[in-house]
């Protein structure tokens, strides 16, 4: 997910944690993640082990 064009800067780091976060069963960390890329403007949403994500509507912050 590194350097995806459009996503907020930071951003595909949070979501590479938060996929291991998610692979290895820690929901809090997961939970925290998912506000911080909320706070991003990076919406997320979990099937099962997968991860999919979309900008919030707008163009990112900053």
């Amino acid at each position: 997910m590194e350097g995806l064009p459009g996503l907020p800067p930071g951003a595909d780091a949070l979501l590479r944690a938060r996929q291991r976060a998610l692979d290895g069963g820690h929901d809090a960390e997961t939970r925290e993640l998912h506000g911080e890329l909320a706070r991003l403007g990076v919406v997320v949403r979990d099937e099962g082990k997968r991860q999919y994500w979309r900008l919030a509507g707008g163009p990112p912050p900053g």
